[in-house]
């Protein structure tokens, strides 16, 4: 009974030691190209497959680590600076850019948000969503992916007949979004200088065009975080947009 005991336990230890040598990351050296340098990394390899690479500076400060899904195409990338404060963060899908990056200042402060909106092609990405800060967190420019809904409008309009024109935001940084447009003055149609404002990322105008022919609408959108009690100016998004139609 002892003897068979003793088995058992040789047995089972060898399963253990078996399941870590399968588990066990193994390194190597690699060159592994970001931006503009080619750095001396480690690349840490499961089962063949790479999972990780680690790339430090000379005083041994970590400056890029990026992780690779074994079960996906998608894998995340932490870049940093010299001083070991993060400097960029964002993910990958195969070789192109996806979802939510960040880049920061070295004080830790957020330097440009950008957003890559998956394509129908798969193996494709398009950056659809950018905003960039200077250091002290003001906006400085920004690229919003603003949509005007033609597909509720007919190809023609008719002198007389009213319209609704919607304006919609495809993506935003914030969970919860106050839209506010500002309109130009338009004097062939029955909508003149107005403002409105909307909770979330969609707002409407209803509109008669009242002259024939050729014509426009046009305005500037505002992107506020519904989050903020009080509205702080200098992070509030900024973006024209504008509509051109025929009217019959």
């Amino acid at each position: 009974m002892k003897l068979t005991t003793q088995i058992v336990f040789l047995l089972v230890l060898i399963l253990i030691l078996t399941n870590c040598k399968d588990d066990a990351l193994n390194r190597t050296k690699v060159k592994y190209h970001f931006g503009n340098t080619i750095y001396d990394c480690t690349g840490y390899y499961k089962k063949g497959n790479l999972v990780k690479v680690l790339c430090f500076n000379n005083d041994s400060v970590k400056v890029i680590e990026h992780k690779y899904a074994l079960e996906s195409d998608s894998n995340s990338l932490s870049a940093y600076y010299d001083n070991g404060e993060l400097k960029e963060e964002g993910f990958f899908l195969r070789n192109s850019q996806v979802g939510v990056w960040k880049i920061y200042y070295q004080n830790g402060s957020l330097k440009e948000y950008r957003f890559y909106k998956l394509n129908n092609a798969a193996d494709s990405t398009t950056l659809i969503y950018n905003k960039q800060y200077d250091i002290e967190g003001n906006l400085i420019s920004c690229y919003l992916p603003l949509q005007i809904r033609k597909d509720s409008l007919p190809k023609i309009l008719r002198k007389d007949s009213t319209y609704k024109l919607y304006v919609d935001l495809e993506y935003s940084e914030f969970d919860s979004v106050n839209s506010t447009c500002i309109l130009d003055p338009f004097p062939f149609s029955s909508l003149g200088a107005d403002t409105s404002a909307f909770y979330g990322r969609s707002l409407y105008y209803e509109f008669t065009p009242i002259k024939t022919g050729k014509d426009s609408i046009s305005g500037t959108y505002f992107e506020m975080n519904a989050n903020h009690k009080y509205k702080d100016e200098k992070t509030i998004a900024e973006y024209p947009f504008k509509l051109v139609y025929e009217v019959e």
